[in-house]
C-alpha cells in the first residue's frame, strides 16, 4: 500500500508571493519584508478535464439536436426577448381585437406598499462596511493568518482611499464660506496681499 501524500493538493491553502500593496501602512517600515504571501484560488480546481478540445457536426446534433419549432424566434417581434428555445411563448400572444376569448385588460395603478424612498444620505449612513472577513478564496482571514507568521502576510489595517484624500485642498476648507471666522478671513486676506 503506498504512503498517503504529505499534501492534499484539492484541498490545500493556496500562496502567491505578492509585492506589499502601496496603501499598506507597513510599505515604509524597514523592518517589515517588502514581499507578502497572499491567499488565491488555485487555477486549476475548477475547471473540467476535456480530452477533445474540437468538437464535430455530428457531436453538436447529439448535444443541442436539430429540432426547431416553426415559430422560435417571433416572440422578438412583439417585445418578449426571452431565449425561446425551450418554451413556447408566443402561445400567451394574441392580436389585440382579433377576435376570439382575449380581451385586454389594464394593470392597475401601482400603490406604494412597504418601505417608503429613502434619501442616499440616509441610506448611506446605515450601511456598514464589514471585509473583514471576507477573502478571494473563501478563508476566512483568521484561518489564513494562523497558518504564516504576521510579518509574512498583508496587513489588516489597509488605509481607505477616498475622493477627499486625493485632494489637494478638502472640500470642507475650499471655495467661498460666508461663515467663515471674520479674523481668519483677515489673516488669509493678508497672506495673499502685499500691500496689507
Amino acid at each position: 500500500m503506498p504512503r498517503r501524500r504529505f499534501i492534499d493538493k484539492k484541498n490545500a491553502t493556496h500562496f502567491a508571493l505578492v509585492h506589499r500593496a502601496q496603501d499598506d501602512p507597513l510599505i515604509n517600515d524597514e523592518d517589515a519584508p517588502d514581499m507578502v504571501f497572499a491567499e488565491f484560488s488555485a487555477p486549476n480546481t475548477n475547471k473540467p478535464s476535456t480530452s477533445k478540445k474540437v468538437k464535430e457536426r455530428g457531436d453538436l446534433d447529439e448535444e443541442f439536436g436539430m429540432s426547431v419549432r416553426q415559430n422560435e424566434g417571433e416572440a422578438a417581434n412583439y417585445g418578449v426577448y426571452y431565449d425561446d428555445t425551450e418554451y413556447d411563448y408566443m402561445q400567451h400572444m394574441r392580436d389585440l381585437g382579433a377576435g376570439g376569448e382575449a380581451y385586454f385588460v389594464e394593470a392597475s395603478s401601482k400603490q406604494k406598499k412597504g418601505k417608503g424612498k429613502q434619501k442616499l444620505e440616509d441610506a448611506l449612513r446605515e450601511v456598514s462596511i464589514d471585509d473583514d472577513g471576507a477573502s478571494s478564496a473563501g478563508f476566512s482571514q483568521a484561518s489564513q493568518r494562523s497558518l504564516m507568521p504576521e510579518e509574512m502576510l498583508p496587513s489588516e489595517f489597509v488605509k481607505k482611499r477616498t475622493y477627499q484624500d486625493q485632494q489637494n485642498i478638502p472640500d470642507a476648507l475650499a471655495g467661498f464660506q460666508p461663515d467663515m471666522d471674520p479674523r481668519l478671513r483677515e489673516v488669509l486676506e493678508a497672506l495673499e496681499d502685499e500691500a496689507y
